[in-house]
């Protein structure tokens, strides 16, 4: 039997977002263009792989200069061992884990979390799930570049 499709609005969506570490059994799959990382973002990470969850991969909007905030989160994401990816032009937000898939308008960012009007809509039957993931493997995760290890050192000259 297929759960039910939940919506989600403000306040409620970063809560769903990090929801998806909590329950993760296998994997985790983030799609966001833009990361600001707040405390309970790395406390569902480092959790989650407290739990044994092996795979946590972050997929990011490619930038030649990223911001330092940007650029002090991805070198903390590689320090836990997470893939880290970056596509161009990336817009998409997904969530996903093995068991659910949530699309939304939050980008994984700490202001997006606390401050932006946002929506979030996680699949309920598997058939979209599975749209998504085949949607995530065939058409961003195909055009991803491996991030190379990033420094907190900003760019001089």
């Amino acid at each position: 039997m297929a759960e039910a499709a939940t919506v989600h609005f403000d306040s409620d969506v970063a809560p769903n977002v990090l929801r998806v570490f909590d329950e993760a059994e296998e994997y985790v799959v983030v799609v966001s263009p833009w990361l600001d990382l707040w405390g309970h973002a790395r406390n569902a990470i480092q959790k989650a792989q407290g739990r044994g969850i092996k795979r946590i991969q972050f997929i990011i909007r490619k930038e030649n200069k990223p911001s330092d905030a940007q650029r002090r989160d991805m070198v903390w994401l590689q320090e836990q061992g997470i893939v880290l990816s970056q596509v161009e032009r990336l817009h998409a937000k997904i969530y996903m884990n093995e068991k659910s898939v949530l699309l939304s308008s939050m980008n994984f960012m700490e202001s997006s979390a606390l401050n932006s009007l946002e929506v979030a809509y996680v699949l309920g039957d598997r058939a979209s799930q599975d749209r998504i993931r085949e949607y995530v493997n065939m058409h961003v995760l195909a055009v991803a570049e491996p991030v190379a290890r990033a420094s907190t050192a900003t760019a001089t000259g």
